[in-house]
């Protein structure tokens, strides 16, 4: 049976994510970890957010959308309440947000919802993933989060656990790295960043 482009299996089929990768992205999940999905435009990042969404409802998760959730795609079954837009009250945010039960995707991270998701993050707020544009890697989608939320670089390694940086090859092919986010080194002003890409490294950083 052929898996729903808006599925994360779907990437392995067309050959952006490997097997390993998928099991490392599934393991995430089921962990709650906070995750950036990043890239420059045009390399797929609100489909990659999409298909994260059905992934954690598929698990059984509820899931909250923030931000041009209309040009998300989803199985008919799927029970996927979009409790907060552009134009709604941020309390409806902060809503979503109270709830441990709920995943939250946000399409774009902007000025409007870095603040009250920095203090939900720093309540020890997990399972959120957000989508971060014209990153041309993952240090730069951390160093962006950090300005865009207002937070020191030092406190952002508490705060996130992946990265997952989206490119296109020199042969306009869509490729994915993950990235654990492990520190700040203050001497070098660079994220300690480490390959994570098989499921061994996610379960030796989780233990």
């Amino acid at each position: 049976m052929k898996v729903p482009s808006y599925m994360i299996s779907s990437y392995v089929g067309r050959r952006v994510i490997t097997p390993s990768q998928r099991d490392v992205l599934f393991h995430a999940f089921s962990q709650r970890m906070n995750i950036i999905v990043c890239g420059n435009l045009g390399v797929g990042k609100t489909t990659f957010l999409n298909a994260i969404a059905n992934e954690l409802h598929h698990m059984g998760g509820h899931v909250a959308l923030v931000q041009n959730f209309n040009e998300f795609s989803f199985r008919e079954s799927a029970k996927i309440h979009p409790i907060f837009t552009f134009n709604s009250p941020i309390s409806d945010f902060n809503q979503a947000l109270a709830s441990a039960k709920t995943g939250i995707v946000i399409n774009e991270l902007e000025a409007g919802t870095s603040k009250p998701l920095l203090l939900a993050l720093r309540r020890g707020r997990k399972n959120v993933h957000f989508g971060l544009s014209s990153c041309s890697d993952a240090d730069h989608a951390l160093m962006r989060f950090a300005l865009l939320s207002k937070t020191s670089f030092n406190e952002v390694p508490h705060l996130i656990d992946l990265v997952i940086h989206l490119e296109l090859d020199s042969h306009n092919n869509r490729k994915i790295h993950i990235k654990a986010v492990d520190g700040f080194d203050e001497k070098t002003s660079a994220f300690i960043l480490r390959d994570f890409d098989s499921l061994t490294d996610s379960i030796k950083a989780a233990s």
